[in-house]
């Protein structure tokens, strides 16, 4: 329980965080392209061996997840309006992190990877 939990405060640091940057759009699409690579990497996990790899790709991630959440944290807040739309737009990956949660449970490096990097955006 405590796995899922972490795991959804670091998906929705990303997607909370998506104000900032040169514009509050731009980060929110590259957030979302993020996520993107992210899902896909943990979509593969079929097996022991790929689970560690995609830790790796993962972990490589943090400083790409870093950088996000210092153009957002620099932005400052969206508007309501703004929020609500970008909520929309992360939604779909939202309903795509609820489907691979069950391998991130089953493979415990990928939860540890995907919490490294969740916390290399709070540095």
């Amino acid at each position: 329980m405590r796995f899922r939990i972490t795991m959804t405060a670091a998906f929705l640091g990303l997607v909370l965080s998506a104000c900032g940057g040169d514009s509050h759009e731009a980060i929110v699409e590259d957030q979302a392209d993020l996520m993107d690579e992210i899902l896909d990497i943990l979509e593969d996990v079929d097996d022991q061996a790929s689970a560690k790899e995609a830790a790796k790709k993962i972990e490589a991630l943090s400083e790409d997840m870093a950088a996000l959440a210092k153009r957002a944290q620099e932005m400052g807040e969206p508007t309501p309006e703004q929020q609500k739309r970008f909520e929309e737009i992360m939604k779909p990956r939202q309903e795509r992190m609820q489907a691979v949660m069950m391998k991130m449970m089953q493979y415990p490096e990928l939860g540890q990877a995907f919490s490294k990097a969740g916390e290399s955006m709070q540095k």
